[in-house]
């Protein structure tokens, strides 16, 4: 296994033209190129199949994440459609009590205006009793049909 250079002089310095070698030496330095792009080609496929690995792993997680976001939005909507039932639920118990209590409130001025009409006139005609009745229900109907507009609000009314 000698080497043997042929040399050849240029402005001082020693220029090696090429090198002779033995063919066991050729072939040993060609297994060892060979097994070093081996090595590199592994490594090379290594390196991929971890990029692989991770972008799947991205990917599962990106998926869990709409997944949950998705779950979330069905529940927002199912809780705010149950929100709105309860609140019309609400707006019309509301309502039921306004007119329970204008009821009661229209019932309690007609016996009270008749009352006070009976003991204005103790001797006084029926008559005068009922037109008196007569005008505070058209003032209470008046009243009714202006808290009964105002209650559906200036887009409903």
């Amino acid at each position: 296994m000698a080497i043997e250079p042929e040399n050849r002089l240029l402005q001082g310095k020693q220029e090696i033209k090429y090198v002779q070698i033995s063919v066991e030496s050729y072939s040993h330095l060609t297994g060892l190129e060979d097994r070093v792009k081996s090595l590199k080609l592994a490594a090379a496929q290594s390196e991929m199949t971890n990029k692989e690995n991770l972008g799947k792993q991205y990917a599962k997680v990106a998926e869990e994440a709409i997944s949950s976001w998705e779950k979330a939005a069905k529940q927002f909507d199912k809780m705010k459609h149950e929100f709105e039932a309860k609140l019309a639920n609400l707006d019309q118990q509301l309502l039921w009590s306004a007119a329970e209590n204008f009821e009661l409130s229209r019932s309690l001025q007609e016996s009270t205006v008749w009352r006070s009409c009976k003991q204005a006139t103790p001797g006084g005609s029926e008559e005068n009793c009922k037109i008196e009745c007569r005008a505070s229900e058209i003032t209470w109907s008046c009243v009714e049909e202006v808290s009964w507009a105002y209650s559906l609000g200036p887009d409903k009314a």
